[in-house]
């Protein structure tokens, strides 16, 4: 298994790494790889390796499985990433600062503390709920307040 020509025979490669199922397509100039999930890695849809960096095509597929062994799946965001997810680090820096007109309230669905990522999502400015909350609500196309059942005129 040392050229295209090897890996060719295989064409659709799929195997288990880190416990997430990984799809590869080896192609003449490069090979790429996606997640059965369609997980975003390092924000695109597939890692991609050019065949044109490295000296033979064995050695492009090992690097590739050595930069997926390093990668951390983040099941909030649905990100693969190096380490810690860089979306949630940022929500976390946002989280740590705390608000004096919050004063310790509580998300009415997780009960978790606000911070100022907290959302209205109906007229009353006292019904807030936490970010995490509101984008699971959002999959739903009428999102209600869930503690009066009403809607926002904005949304």
């Amino acid at each position: 298994m040392n050229n295209y020509l090897d890996f060719k025979k295989l064409s659709l490669y799929s195997t288990y790494i880190k416990n997430v199922k990984w799809n590869f397509n080896f192609m003449k100039d490069k090979i790429c790889a996606s997640t059965e999930l369609n997980y975003r890695i390092y924000e695109y849809k597939m890692l991609t390796k050019e065949i044109c960096n490295f000296n033979s095509y064995r050695e492009c597929f090992e690097n590739m499985i050595n930069e997926i062994k390093t990668l951390e799946l983040c099941k909030t965001c649905n990100r693969i990433d190096n380490g810690i997810c860089k979306k949630c680090e940022i929500g976390n820096i946002i989280d740590e600062i705390t608000q004096s007109e919050i004063n310790g309230e509580e998300c009415p669905i997780c009960y978790k503390k606000l911070s100022l990522r907290y959302l209205h999502i109906c007229s009353d400015n006292r019904h807030k709920i936490c970010n995490k909350c509101y984008n699971m609500l959002e999959i739903n196309m009428d999102i209600l307040c869930p503690l009066c059942r009403q809607v926002e005129e904005e949304f």
